[in-house]
């Protein structure tokens, strides 16, 4: 029964697809499996007569000295992450988990490496699609501050929170201008068919367009076209909501 449980257990860490490492606290490789021969592009033996410092860079020897003295304190480490070098000398993410075990009354160290390739490229890729996405709209902000007089962003509510250039015109406080009060700036003969568009827009998640009149710092009012439209998310919910207001009264 022994045997069997044993065969067993041998053939788990074999076919165990994150890698299993049995090594000294002098990182001396003891045993490990084919998923973390794999990691370093070798085969079993091969990874064997290696030695910690042969597959792991230089950069990493303080945040690999301080995992020993956490292990040594508490018993167990990780996980964190570091990198491994490859036989062909690129290197590999991996997040490392270890646990101080004793055998033979020799004090061990048993740990599991995970490759996470995958996930740092995933992280990668999102971190260049939100930067270009950020860039894109850096962009059109600019392009369309360039061709009009006034820019707003609201909340997917409707709650306009970038004010700079309605207030610039309007000459009202932020505090005037904020949680609706952007309104007071509206013609008082535009100020419910106004309020009525924008709440339906906002409800339906549609196209906002409306004409009306903004009363500038120097008192007087001139008639604009109001566009607005939603920033949706890959789900479709509303992000976010950016419009313009174009002079159109000498039109």
């Amino acid at each position: 029964m022994f045997k069997q449980f044993d065969e067993y257990n041998s053939q788990l860490f074999e076919q165990c697809p994150v890698g299993l490492v049995l090594c000294r606290t002098d990182g001396t490789l003891i045993n490990i499996n084919s998923a973390y021969a794999a990691i370093l592009g070798r085969t079993v033996p091969e990874t064997l007569n290696l030695c910690d410092r042969q597959i792991t860079p230089e950069n990493y020897a303080t945040v690999d000295r301080s995992s020993l003295e956490n292990l040594e304190k508490t018993g167990r480490y990780g996980p964190y992450e570091k990198e491994l070098i490859h036989k062909d000398g690129h290197l590999v993410p991996v997040r490392i988990s270890g646990l101080m075990i004793e055998k033979d009354g020799e004090q061990l160290i048993w740990c599991s490496v995970e490759d996470i390739s995958d996930l740092r490229r995933a992280q990668q890729e999102r971190q260049h699609n939100e930067q270009i996405l950020k860039q894109s709209e850096a962009r059109y902000r600019s392009l369309v501050t360039a061709n009009t007089q006034i820019v707003w962003v609201s909340t997917p509510e409707g709650i306009c929170f970038e004010l700079a250039s309605w207030i610039a015109y309007t000459g009202q406080s932020l505090a005037e201008a904020e949680n609706g009060g952007w309104i007071d700036a509206v013609h008082p003969d535009d100020r419910a068919y106004t309020g009525e568009v924008w709440s339906a827009a906002v409800a339906n998640q549609r196209m906002y367009q409306v004409e009306y009149r903004i009363r500038g710092r120097d008192g007087n009012y001139r008639y604009f076209w109001v566009w607005g439209a939603p920033v949706l998310e890959e789900d479709g919910s509303v992000r976010e909501w950016i419009g313009t207001c174009t002079d159109i009264h000498d039109r």
